[in-house]
């Protein structure tokens, strides 16, 4: 493999912050108190060891995240926290595995490390816990390759911030070779001095002492420059060879611009200063313009020459920076043009929405990027693999990069190579850096393009000398080249544990005990001699004990589900509804009760109440076709469903209501708003709501661009997707969210809802059979903290099993046969929620008054709630086969969380089935947001309306009362309470029944009205 980059020159920013702990919103900062900093330079490589003790001045211990952006193309391979005093090495595990082995360990309140690679340069680690009036300490390690601008290279160590630390120190080491280095800035003090065969230079700064970037500089390059390694097994290679002018460059007479107007994409004047800058070179340039966000716009706008040029800046200024990339989307064959040379793609690389490349034409690509997020890896390999370049307009300023622009038609590339192999090219300022292994005694390269050397390079293993730093160098560049691809390749994984180095989907993972590296399997550092020896005489004996627990669990499993039949069965006596007047016969006996009508009742808003014009996206209509219709004489009426909207009564909302241009007032909360997902989940629903799907998937896919791996918003996103219908984007999404987050059953089930929703459209078989797949798994395997979440699993996929045989589908074979059995019922509800760590509870309230919860999970008519799930996701699930006449309401109550920062708002879905698991089976799902811990709301409310007739319900007048009423007007409307109690405020009570209550409060007008019900209160207003 051979792949051909364009590297940075020496333009440092004198910005550059130091490394800085994220804590929780309404705590004090955490300080960065101590800073030891070691730096190795050989040849054109450094590595670079940095030593960071943080103080906590919080009174209670935090979660710390530690975001470090490095600089382009370095490798992270070292990382070590402090256990009881002792800096403790990390070791390589996938990284999904390491970060469901950190939380799993924190919520047991211990206290592992992790660091992680977030997207392209930057890196976080996650420290718990920073204790309170405490500190911990980290050691980080990582290589890079030093910056060029042809005739001299140099290593920069960002120090303008050292002077607000007590204690700095720094201790430089540089390699001989045949370039006498020099030093600038730093503490001062520091200088060089001989020792063996290198350089060295130690300091020390105490606080409050002002000290410039450190700067080591390697003047005067000879014309080549080769490095070889020796490293285990196996010998690396680095070449760095001055390049000569090419004499003649490209001449453009119209190219195509892809320009990402993404919400990522924040700051795009570099960009725009590029744009113009073509004009002065070429100013017959023919620019056209296509814009990319969560979809590709299929408009094309063409700007001619130098003329345009103001007009074509304004175009590109002006258009709004909001949504999702869907960079994968892009179909390059389809030039916007005939006569258009090349693609200029302008991105970030933040490839939010799908996975993998755009399909690419003949024309070459030069991407170019102007952020420091910027996902470099994905760009240069977009613009390599068609023989263009990659430039970053953070390293190289616009006048500097338009003679690479010139040479992008002739690209430097790698022609022939003989014992060398996965060679890895760059064109930096002035110079070509190569790295490769050999596979040979003698190597030998041969590169063709703008730039390349008239003879072929060589390399002889005989060379080499003892080192790591070349070999990490060529593992960073080989696995991002393979990530790009396929970010779960391999190769990767083994290269990461060869060479220890943290790449795209492998992490470094700190555990402190003997029982942890046992729980999970995984082996202690080498240098952990001791902990390493008990490990490995442990791991027999444990590979046992697992398979022993692993085999009982099917077993409990069928327990489990035998019981949930012999509920079903059972034929429960129904208490009749409480009524003041009369009371309601019985129901007719089980097995010979008529079909029940039922209806999902919407709330009638208040006169000052803000409400859609429109029904929500995804929600059923009033009248529904298949099972309802006009009911026979004398039978029960037709069925419908019908939900008010989740309307949030946020400041922004009301504004976009009255707003002639809602979207422009939008864009102009943007900012305001730009790290909460409450905002773009609300706008989105907004835009859905009154018919513009357009923008409201816009809008809803900024959700993506919030967390660059955040699993909550990635659900919250595929939740509202699958509402509005687009399953396709919806399972995308949560198939990524299943790679991310395997080890939560969760992730298999909603992957396996939408999955079996859209066979339900399509008939397509692969769907239904891995959806019965994922939720089997959920089955089979025991979830800790997830207790009979395999009863819920097994409602669904009994349903989805009835549905395959319908359609002559067999089921997957491994399926045990005594799980096989459809529940179908008249009334299901799930509920589930977006937050890790979080107690969210559903509550039914039933037609007789009683109340159906976690605390009282069985009612006397046969009301099921499921097992109460208190650290987060859910399903919770309400089930009842045969339901009285009556109402029934629905309330979430978000009763609070574990989570080490301060929590937040809860995404909450939930889903209202009727004739769940039955051919005329009817669904309606609702998203709504519960704002903090302690906030309920009422969902909403099912009526089954059928013989005998239910008595007649009270609750549409009270909800006929408004804020504001006087007496008088209440009494009008309800008539007299049965009683009037209070002092500070006036409650009038109206009894209902022996178990019912309806308070309205005065003070002195009316404030609110509430149903006390079997020792719970739900608002009526």
């Amino acid at each position: 493999m051979y792949y051909v980059e364009v590297h940075r020159g020496l333009n440092f920013l004198s910005v550059d912050p130091l490394p800085y702990v994220q804590v929780p919103p309404g705590e004090a900062k955490v300080v960065l108190e101590r800073l030891e900093v070691s730096a190795l330079i050989s040849g054109m490589f450094a590595e670079t060891t940095q030593t960071l003790t943080f103080r906590n001045p919080n009174r209670r211990a935090l979660e710390g995240t530690l975001l470090f952006p490095l600089p382009e193309g370095a490798v992270v391979c070292g990382y070590a926290i402090d256990l009881d005093g002792e800096l403790v090495d990390g070791v390589i595990v996938p990284k999904q595995e390491a970060r469901r082995i950190l939380e799993a360990e924190i919520r047991k309140g211990v206290d592992p490390g992790l660091v992680e690679q977030v997207q392209g340069n930057v890196y976080r680690t996650r420290i718990y816990p920073l204790p309170p009036s405490g500190t911990r300490t980290i050691r980080i390690v990582y290589v890079t390759e030093l910056a060029c601008d042809g005739v001299s290279a140099a290593y920069h160590l960002p120090l303008a911030h050292a002077q607000a630390i007590d204690h700095v120190s720094l201790r430089v080491e540089i390699k001989k070779g045949e370039v006498h280095p020099e030093l600038s800035g730093g503490l001062g003090n520091l200088s060089l001095a001989p020792l063996r065969d290198s350089f060295v230079g130690e300091a020390t700064l105490p606080r409050g002492t002002a000290c410039d970037d450190l700067l080591v500089r390697l003047p005067d390059l000879p014309h080549h420059l080769c490095t070889v390694e020796r490293h285990g097994d196996e010998t690396f290679f680095a070449v760095s060879s001055a390049l000569p002018t090419p004499e003649v460059g490209w001449e453009p007479r119209r190219v195509a611009l892809l320009w990402d107007a993404s919400g990522s994409r924040s700051n795009i004047e570099r960009d725009l200063a590029l744009v113009s800058a073509l004009h002065d070179r070429w100013p017959s340039l023919v620019v056209d313009v296509r814009v990319v966000r969560n979809v590709v716009d299929a408009e094309t706008r063409s700007f001619a020459g130098l003329a345009d040029r103001e007009p074509l800046l304004r175009h590109l200024r002006e258009l709004p920076r909001d949504g999702g990339s869907a960079l994968a989307a892009l179909d390059l064959k389809a030039v916007p043009h005939a006569d258009d040379e090349a693609w200029l793609v302008f991105s970030d690389g933040q490839n939010t929405i799908g996975r993998g490349l755009p399909d690419e034409g003949a024309l070459p690509i030069i991407a170019i990027s102007s952020a420091a997020g910027s996902d470099s890896a994905y760009l240069r390999h977009l613009a390599t693999r068609s023989g263009g370049i990659y430039i970053d307009l953070l390293e190289t300023p616009a006048e500097s990069a338009i003679p690479l622009v010139a040479s992008a038609k002739d690209s430097l590339r790698v022609t022939a190579a003989e014992g060398c192999a996965d060679v890895h090219v760059r064109r930096a300022a002035g110079r070509l850096a190569i790295v490769g292994r050999l596979s040979a005694e003698l190597g030998q390269l041969r590169l063709a393009g703008a730039g390349a050397p008239a003879d072929h390079l060589s390399i002889a293993r005989e060379r080499a000398v003892e080192g790591r730093l070349v070999a990490r160098a060529w593992t960073g560049s080989q696995t991002r080249a393979l990530a790009v691809v396929d970010p779960n390749h391999p190769q990767i994984l083994e290269l990461a544990r060869r060479h220890g180095v943290v790449t795209a989907n492998a992490s470094l993972l700190v555990l402190e005990t003997l029982d942890q590296h046992l729980e999970y399997g995984i082996e202690p550092a080498a240098s952990r001699a001791r902990l390493h020896k008990q490990y490995v005489a442990a791991c027999a004996k444990d590979r046992r004990d697992k398979l022993a627990v692993a085999s009982s669990h099917l077993e409990q499993v069928v327990a489990r589900w035998q019981d949930r039949v012999r509920w079903w069965e059972t034929k429960f006596e129904v208490r009749p509804p409480a009524d003041t007047k009369a009371s309601a016969p019985h129901p007719a006996p089980l097995s010979m009760a008529p079909p029940m009508a039922y209806e999902l009742l919407a709330y009638e808003p208040m006169a000052d109440e803000p409400m859609f014009d429109e029904p929500m996206v995804g929600a059923m209509p009033a009248e529904l076709d298949g099972a309802t219709g006009d009911a026979a004489p004398g039978g029960p009426p037709a069925a419908t469903i019908a939900i008010k909207p989740w309307s949030p009564d946020t400041p922004y909302l009301s504004k976009l209501r009255k707003a002639d241009a809602p979207y422009a007032v939008y864009l102009a909360k943007r900012t305001d708003y730009a790290t909460s997902p409450a905002f773009f989940l609300d706008c989105g629903d907004f835009f859905l709501a009154r018919g513009d799907r357009a923008l409201g998937l816009r809008v809803l896919s900024n959700l993506l661009e919030l967390g660059l791996d955040d699993p909550a918003l990635m659900r919250m996103y595929a939740w509202r997707l699958r509402q509005a219908g687009e399953l396709d984007a919806a399972i995308d999404v949560l198939e990524r969210v299943l790679t991310m987050r395997a080890d939560e059953p969760q992730s298999h089930r909603d992957l396996a809802l939408a999955l079996a929703e859209r066979w339900e459209q399509t008939a397509r078989a692969i769907d239904l059979t891995r959806a019965m797949d994922l939720l089997y798994a959920v089955i089979e395997q025991e979830w800790e903290r997830f207790p009979e979440i395999e009863l819920i699993a097994l409602m669904e996929l009994n349903r989805m099993i009835a549905r395959a045989r319908e359609r002559d589908l067999a089921p997957p074979e491994r399926i045990d046969p005594r799980l096989v059995r459809l529940l179908d019922l008249d009334l299901r509800i799930s509920m589930s929620w977006d937050l890790d760590l979080t107690d969210v509870d559903l509550h039914v309230f039933e037609p007789n008054g009683e109340h159906v919860y976690y605390g009282q999970n069985e009612s006397s008519g046969g009301g099921l709630v499921s097992e109460d799930f208190r650290e987060g996701y859910g399903p919770e699930e309400y089930v009842r086969r045969r339901a009285q006449p009556g109402v029934y309401t629905i309330k979430a109550h978000y009763y609070g969380s574990d989570q080490q920062d301060i929590a937040g708002a809860c995404t909450v879905i939930v889903e209202v089935t009727l004739d769940f698991g039955r051919p005329n089976e009817q669904r309606q799902v609702m998203t709504l947001r519960l704002d903090h811990p302690s906030s309920e709301v009422v969902v909403g409310e099912v009526t089954f309306a059928g013989l005998p007739t239910a008595p007649q319900d009270w609750r549409p007048g009270f909800r006929k009362l408004r804020r504001g009423m006087t007496i008088d007007e209440v009494a009008s409307v309800v008539g007299q309470p049965s009683r009037i109690e209070g002092t500070s405020e006036t409650l009038l009570v109206y009894e209902l029944g022996a178990d019912q209550l309806v308070h309205v409060v005065m003070s002195p007008r009316l404030t609110a009205v509430r149903q006390v019900m079997d020792g719970a209160v739900l608002d009526l207003l």
